[in-house]
């Protein structure tokens, strides 16, 4: 009501993140506030979370990191395994998996750790699969209400879905649109150059970016494919329809 009375009624309906931020992990529901949404209840809020095909995310997380931290060398991204000489090179990744005597210790994975920093809390990952597993938990398992809607789904049937979703919250089509027409955006919705920087997607984009699987595993070594394999949570995977794919020949 607030948003309406200051920015008229074209500004009705969703908010566009929840009272504990938009990308703080489920548990801060009730234990954070944004700046500019402190004063929003946090149980009149239901959160709509859209998750991101594992293998897909992987890969955007190496064009923009938001404020994740990991050990990187050259190309190698996504990471998962660190390489020999990534354990050489890296200090995180040395002091990690190398002795004293600059010899790789026995009995480790060589998982390559991510660090998150939300405000002033800090998460610690083992992988970057563990940090997709483990974030969309939280929601997954929460006690509270909340919808997680698959992002390939608004992308490709985002009339069917956003109709769907706003009859779920009680919303009804608006009055000056003929018949309630569902319109596209088609620029990026993150706008400036602080949001995404230079690797922002407008919708044409993403639909050529998420519409085939081509390079969804460039990058990935087969030992980091067999970790994604193995920490990426097969619960999440299995009730929204992911599968690992086959990891092509070398």
């Amino acid at each position: 009501t607030e948003r309406m009375q200051v920015y008229g009624n074209e500004s009705r309906g969703i908010r566009w993140q929840v009272p504990w931020g938009k990308h703080y992990p489920a548990s801060h529901r009730g234990q954070h506030e944004t700046r500019t949404d402190k004063e929003v209840p946090y149980t009149n809020s239901l959160p709509l979370v859209a998750i991101r095909e594992p293998y897909q995310w992987l890969q955007s997380m190496c064009r923009h990191r938001y404020t994740a931290r990991w050990p990187r060398l050259g190309s190698h991204c996504p990471n998962l395994i660190a390489s020999k000489e990534e354990i050489s090179e890296l200090p995180w990744l040395h002091t990690l998996y190398m002795d004293s005597n600059n010899n790789t210790r026995d009995g480790y994975e060589f998982l390559i750790p991510v660090a998150v920093k939300y405000q002033d809390t800090r998460y610690t990952h083992k992988s970057l699969a563990h940090f997709w597993s483990e974030w969309y938990r939280e929601y997954f398992t929460a006690e509270y209400p909340r919808i997680i809607v698959r992002f390939e789904d608004l992308l490709f049937y985002g009339k069917e879905v956003t109709e769907t979703l706003c009859k779920c919250g009680g919303g009804v089509p608006r009055e000056d649109r003929p018949n309630g027409s569902f319109v596209h955006i088609s620029e990026s919705a993150k706008l400036g150059t602080a949001a995404h920087g230079k690797h922002k997607t407008n919708l044409l984009g993403a639909i050529i970016k998420y519409g085939n699987f081509d390079h969804r595993l460039d990058n990935l070594t087969p030992e980091d494919f067999s970790a994604a394999r193995k920490y990426l949570d097969p619960e999440i995977m299995e009730t929204f329809g992911y599968y690992h794919p086959d990891l092509p020949p070398s």
